[in-house]
């Protein structure tokens, strides 16, 4: 079944976060060669990821007001989650050759549609 016929779900973000975004995919599709690219890529990754889980998670259970025990546990849950991903992402990112820096960026570019 094509992506665009297949059930969804998608989070909003800041507009700087998508300007980014198109900038590092840009760089990865004029060169998946050049310094720093890949670090970039998996700065944007932790980013997003960062990004997904304020709005699916922290978010929601500050708008259902459960207190501030429930909402501390909830940031330190997510900090936690996003220091583990820092290394693991930029590990699998620093593995990947040009082939693979292009198909990632493919695959975000129809995710973004």
């Amino acid at each position: 079944m094509p992506p665009a016929q297949k059930p969804f779900i998608r989070f909003t973000h800041s507009k700087a976060l998508r300007v980014k975004t198109l900038k590092v995919l840009d760089a990865i599709d004029e060169d998946p060669a050049q310094d720093g690219i890949k670090e970039d890529l998996s700065a944007l990754l932790v980013e997003l990821t960062e990004a997904g889980m304020q709005f699916f998670f922290l978010d929601p259970v500050a708008k259902l007001k459960m207190g501030f025990v429930v909402n501390q546990s909830s940031n330190l849950g997510v900090g936690s989650v996003l220091r583990i991903m820092g290394p693991l992402v930029r590990n699998i990112v620093g593995r990947m050759d040009k082939k693979q820096l292009r198909q990632v960026s493919r695959i975000m570019r129809q995710m973004m549609e």
